[in-house]
């Protein structure tokens, strides 16, 4: 992004960095969005696979149910829905982390492109 900067005037920099901004707020929103779907469907599957366990059919063939040897115990139940659970929010949380680098790359750049004020 540094490279698009250069050499451009300062109102031109403030509008190329205030469009860069507004694209990463929208790619960030999206991906956040996609993310969280995807790991609230995880959940629900894994619901689903708990509840059909006991009553599925060793030839039933569900794609929406996981298919997961489920304990008796409640305990060792909740242990790996937990574990799973934790593994979803691994990714949720490493993307909010990539778009502050993001902005803090643009930041940069910005910065270091703006002429002097005096």
């Amino acid at each position: 992004f540094a490279n698009v900067l250069s050499g451009l005037s300062a109102s031109e920099i403030i509008q190329k960095t205030a469009s860069r901004l507004e694209a990463l707020h929208s790619e960030g929103v999206h991906r956040l969005s996609e993310m969280c779907c995807s790991a609230v469907t995880q959940l629900l599957m894994l619901g689903k696979s708990i509840i059909s366990s006991p009553n599925r059919d060793k030839n039933d063939d569900d794609m929406d149910v996981v298919n997961i040897e489920w304990p008796e115990d409640s305990l060792e139940k909740a242990k790996i829905i937990r574990i799973k659970a934790q593994s979803m929010t691994v990714y949720v949380e490493a993307t909010p982390r990539s778009f502050i680098t993001g902005i803090s790359d643009v930041a940069e750049a910005y910065s270091s492109s703006m002429p002097a004020p005096w």
